[in-house]
This record gives structure tokens, sequence and C-alpha cells, in this order.
């Protein structure tokens, strides 16, 4: 949800992946209804393309417990 006058982070939000899911509307200080646009981040839906099984066999060959970024040293350096 983004404020009425700053339509930027509506745009920022639909750059992020984020997309509409309505209006909900907000009472101001005067006592009027303000519209407010309310956005929703879905999530990804996997592929079943090609990619995927080679995605497979790369965990398979790495191991339910690897991770891709590098590990630390159990060490300092002296």
């Amino acid at each position: 949800m983004h404020h009425p006058d700053n339509p930027a982070s509506g745009r920022v939000l639909a750059k992020a992946g984020f997309t509409r899911t309505g209006t909900t509307y907000q009472t101001a200080a005067d006592g009027a209804a303000v519209p407010y646009t309310c956005y929703a981040l879905q999530a990804p839906v996997p592929h079943r393309g090609v990619g995927s099984l080679g995605d497979q066999r790369s965990r398979r060959r790495l191991g339910p417990d690897s991770s891709i970024l590098p590990s630390r040293p159990s060490t300092l350096p002296s």
C-alpha cells in the first residue's frame, strides 16, 4: 500500500514484482475517505522445463545441505 500522493512508490512496488490487488480506504484527518492502492508479492511458480532437471541433478550432486554461498574458513588467519 502506498500513499495516493506518492505515485512513485507504486511504480517501485510494480518494478519489484508486486501486483495490484485492490483498493482500501483510510480516513483522513478531516473525515474524508482516501483511496489507497494495495499490492501483494506473489510466490514464484516453479518451471517444469529443461532447466529444472539440471537443477535437480545439481542438488543431488551437491547434497541437500549444500549452499551456493562460499563457506567461511573455520580458523582466522594469524
